[in-house]
């Protein structure tokens, strides 16, 4: 019992919670509306409108995953201010190619109607690269901003996104837009964040960019290409495994369900969506600066995060699995009902999600890409073997989803493993 509170008493008290607990509250004001606007979207909105904007906003985060060949999580890694300025510029200076590349990719994705793509209407793709290069760019600076430490930022702008998107969510489903309704609202709480960024950041950075030669700059990223070089295969299958979820179930199961389980799984990744990305960028930033200054710091760091997080996670997974099936109905609408069941089955791999996602981000510091290719891999398999072996074997929707679950659980738990092993080799060549 004293060891519990003495655990408690470090983990409320730690610069690291603090500077997390920023984020997370901005997070927590974004989520909150966005939840108290779901019973009224729920009903402007259906399943088949969800499940068109889902795909193609899931296509655009995988792509965003990519587009700056992930030069943007060494931002705060970064050895020096210059150096850090570079990458972020460099970032989005990148991005403005590779989202060609993609754009090309969904043309081919909506002509030959891979994994269902094809009920995606092709004017989308005049809008596809600005999306991407917008979204980059959002990326870059909010690392950037994390670099700084001026977490206040990057937690009010969570808040003008969503309500920005909530907002436009509900007058553009009154206006009966459908789908495109709910695009336009995405891609206006993207704008109204990089609007607040730019002002935060922009002027510094407009400055680098005007004084900095473009062969320093480039310098720079030839300097860090051994970050990209070695974590762009594992990204590669990482945002594969966690974008090809819908698609498939578009494939095999239709619009609709695509749609209903989408709409599930927005609400269960809730409590992971709340503190999940706070935690992992102030984890991140902590990591770094006791790699130099307290080594011995980052095992008690890992371990009491990966604690609260399960603590966090235990509530919002069983209030799922119970009142999921009971509650979706009379809250959202009859249309949802199914949602319910999603979510229950859904939600404990939601909460491994929660547990091990942020704190993976010590591999960006301490290093170990091969061990997180490893789980990419898993991760990546299972989705996809899972899904078409049951439709193969005419499995029931919802075991094939439950079996699903227990994969991915148990691709995480495989995962936490090799994290505790590359702490432990970096203790070793530390000395501790």
């Amino acid at each position: 019992m004293n060891q519990l509170r003495l655990f408690l008493q470090r983990m409320f008290t730690s610069k690291f919670l603090a500077n997390t607990a920023v984020l997370v509250s901005g997070t927590a004001v974004a989520q909150i509306i966005g939840v108290l606007v779901t019973p009224i979207v729920s009903r402007l909105y259906t399943p088949e409108m969800l499940g068109l904007t889902t795909v193609f906003i899931g296509f655009i985060n995988f792509s965003l995953e990519l587009s700056s060949l992930r030069y943007q999580f060494s931002i705060v890694g970064a050895e020096s201010r210059e150096d850090a300025l570079d990458l972020t510029w460099g970032g989005m200076i990148i991005s403005i190619f590779t989202s060609l590349l993609f754009t090309a990719g969904l043309y081919a994705l909506i002509s030959f109607n891979i994994l269902g793509m094809g009920v995606i209407p092709k004017w989308t793709l005049w809008i596809t690269a600005p999306v991407i290069v917008l979204g980059s760019a959002m990326a870059n600076l909010r690392y950037w901003l994390i670099r700084e430490n001026v977490f206040s930022v990057v937690s009010r702008i969570s808040v003008y996104q969503s309500i920005s998107r909530a907002g436009m969510q509900i007058a553009l489903g009154l206006l009966r837009l459908g789908w495109v309704g709910l695009l336009s609202s995405e891609i206006t709480g993207r704008l109204v964040g990089l609007n607040k960024m730019v002002q935060s950041a922009g002027p510094e950075l407009l400055r680098h960019g005007r004084e900095r030669r473009y062969w320093d700059l480039f310098g720079t990223l030839r300097r860090y290409a051994a970050f990209p070089i070695f974590s762009m295969p594992s990204a590669i299958l990482d945002t594969l495994g966690a974008s090809l979820f819908l698609p498939i179930v578009l494939q095999l199961y239709g619009v609709s369900t695509a749609g209903t389980l989408s709409f599930a799984q927005r609400l269960v990744y809730l409590p992971a969506g709340l503190v999940a990305g706070s935690v992992a960028d102030s984890f991140q930033n902590r990591v770094r600066e006791y790699s130099t200054s307290s080594p011995a710091q980052i095992r008690p760091l890992f371990l009491k995060t990966t604690g609260m997080l399960f603590l966090l996670g235990i509530v919002p997974t069983a209030a799922f699995i119970v009142f999921g099936p009971i509650w979706f109905g009379p809250i959202f609408g009859t249309e949802w009902i199914q949602a319910g069941v999603f979510a229950a089955i859904l939600a404990p791999w939601s909460a491994a999600t929660l547990m091990v996602s942020p704190v993976s981000r010590l591999i960006f510091v301490l290093g170990g890409q091969p061990y997180k290719l490893v789980y990419d891999l898993l991760a990546f398999i299972f989705t996809p073997a899972v899904l078409y072996g049951c439709h193969a074997l005419h499995v029931p929707m919802n075991t094939a989803f439950i079996l699903l679950t227990g994969s991915q659980i148990f691709a995480y738990g495989v995962y936490y493993y090799f994290l505790l092993y590359i702490l432990k080799q970096w203790e070793k060549r530390q000395g501790i």
